[in-house]
């Protein structure tokens, strides 16, 4: 050992990983496949300072976020008082902005990730909580959300389905005329407006997820709706065809 060294001289033992992962592993498939470039970022804490509205909401309190350079996603750790692995769930699900580099809290409680995109630039963005989804976060500053139609209010049905879109993470990736990280709602019910089985086809993407009919970003599988809210949603989904959506 240097005699200018003036750290600890007896390292504590080597602890084991928190995650670990190669491929596509057993231990933590929330994780998936692909390469590995895991990025470490904060535990979020609550702070009276954060603002209330825009704050990452209270269950991320003591979630360790963290994110992959190479497979492109930022996810939040559930920890239990001990430091133990609860759940591990996604913060923007399908939202692929490029590769995430870097994460921090800002001083309004919301989450900052800076991007490396495919055009060798770089882009930071701030994610604020906008109380829509449950299980993430409504990606709010990059692009702002469209208001539902008007008419949907004079079908009883359809907007009831709304209702609970509103409150599951159908608005993260879907909007109503403009593609976002999904195809807009309008579009899809004028695909499907003439196809019989449309109803049972769609009540089980939503459901069970997929990919391959609209690219290949995938729809995540939405297992807290059981069949009938599923459907219900489809039905607000399909009634647009009958609708002209608003220029």
């Amino acid at each position: 050992m240097h005699q200018g060294n003036t750290g600890i001289r007896e390292l504590p033992p080597a602890q084991p990983p928190l995650i670990w992962y190669e491929g596509n592993q057993d231990e933590f498939p929330e994780l998936g496949g692909g390469g590995e470039s895991a990025i470490a970022g904060p535990i979020f804490r609550k702070n009276d300072t954060y603002s209330k509205k825009l704050g990452l909401p209270d269950r991320f309190d003591g979630c360790w976020l963290i994110a992959e350079y190479a497979r492109g996603w930022v996810k939040a750790v559930e920890l239990n008082d001990k430091g133990e692995i609860q759940k591990i769930r996604p913060v923007l699900p399908t939202l692929r902005l490029g590769k995430p580099t870097n994460l921090k809290i800002g001083p309004k409680g919301r989450l900052h990730v800076l991007y490396y995109t495919k055009d060798d630039k770089g882009v930071l963005a701030r994610v604020e909580n906008k109380g829509a989804t449950e299980g993430s976060i409504a990606p709010g500053l990059v692009m702002g959300l469209e208001a539902p139609p008007r008419q949907l209010r004079k079908s009883k049905e359809a907007w009831a389905g709304y209702q609970l879109m509103s409150k599951s993470d159908c608005l993260n990736c879907h909007q109503w005329t403009r593609t976002f990280v999904a195809p807009p709602y309008f579009e899809i019910a004028e695909r499907y407006k003439a196809d019989p089985s449309a109803l049972e086809t769609l009540t089980q993407k939503v459901l069970k997820g997929g990919v391959g009919v609209w690219g290949q970003i995938p729809m995540l599988p939405h297992p807290q709706h059981n069949e009938k809210q599923a459907r219900t949603m489809v039905e607000t989904i399909l009634y647009l065809s009958q609708l002209k959506p608003k220029k």
